[in-house]
């Protein structure tokens, strides 16, 4: 009996792993329906036609007359296109990044113009954020971090000190999670984290649960951040989220917020 549940327990975990690289390959290779859009070079070209962007593993690729070709942020200032997926228009900036920040668990501060602060945190390299707004004092950054995935299992323990062999049916679970950081970037090129959303995906392999279960939960990393980047008119931007039932850690109401911010900067100018 003993052995006939070690096997067991080694064939759902080995079936549990196959379909769940699996799953994370579809989600790599999943990337968005081709849209028209600009790619703007690094030796001054600007190409157009159809763009192909993958939030997933950050791949981007221009679709042109003559064939299709890969790009990178190393070759790329910036581009944009139409996303029917989210029918909308996106537009991506490539910024030099630690890329070590954005696969730890806590995001630092980085500013675009310390050159010491470049040498001590490591390899820096150009990486692709999507930009959500911009203002004359800022702009809103965003960034998905790289794909992590777990295997987990629950039942068919095996006790040996309390000498129970099977505590129950065996039930796998895949879980796939991408994360995605809010930044602002300054005028001076400093880049501070503001907020991180944590994107989880669990998909029950044992009994071949393809839709899955989506959750995201929020970790705020600065909280004075949007007060000292919006500055005196902070304050209106609270009254306006109180009577709008809009909360600053919710990705969707943060956006708003800072529409309302751009909307009084023109207001003022006025």
């Amino acid at each position: 009996m003993r052995v006939l549940v070690s096997v067991l327990l080694i064939i759902s975990t080995s079936l549990a792993k196959g379909q769940g690289k699996g799953a994370v390959g579809t989600l790599q290779r999943a990337g968005s329906e081709w849209g028209d859009g600009t790619l703007f070079l690094k030796d001054a070209e600007i190409l157009k036609g159809e763009v192909q962007y993958n939030d997933k593993n950050g791949t981007l690729a221009l679709k042109t007359d003559e064939g299709s070709e890969s790009y990178s942020p190393n070759t790329v200032i910036k581009f944009n296109f139409f996303d029917k997926n989210q029918n909308k228009h996106r537009g991506f900036i490539s910024l030099d990044y630690p890329m070590e920040n954005l696969k730890k668990g806590i995001i630092d501060y980085y500013s675009l113009t310390d050159f010491d602060s470049r040498k001590s945190k490591g390899a820096i390299v150009p990486t692709f954020f999507e930009v959500l707004r911009e203002t004359n004092q800022f702009a809103v950054l965003s960034k998905m971090k790289p794909i992590i995935y777990k295997e987990k299992a629950t039942g068919g323990a095996i006790n040996s000190a309390s000498g129970a062999i099977f505590s129950g049916p065996v039930t796998v679970y895949d879980e796939i999670k991408q994360n995605e950081i809010i930044f602002f970037l300054d005028t001076k090129g400093d880049i501070t984290p503001y907020i991180e959303f944590v994107n989880k995906e669990t998909y029950n392999v044992t009994f071949k649960d393809t839709k899955g279960r989506k959750s995201t939960k929020k970790r705020k990393i600065d909280s004075d951040l949007l007060e000292d980047v919006t500055g005196e008119l902070y304050p209106k931007l609270m009254d306006y989220a109180k009577a709008n039932s809009l909360k600053t850690t919710r990705r969707k109401d943060l956006l708003i917020i800072i529409d309302h911010y751009i909307f009084l900067q023109a207001e003022n100018k006025k």
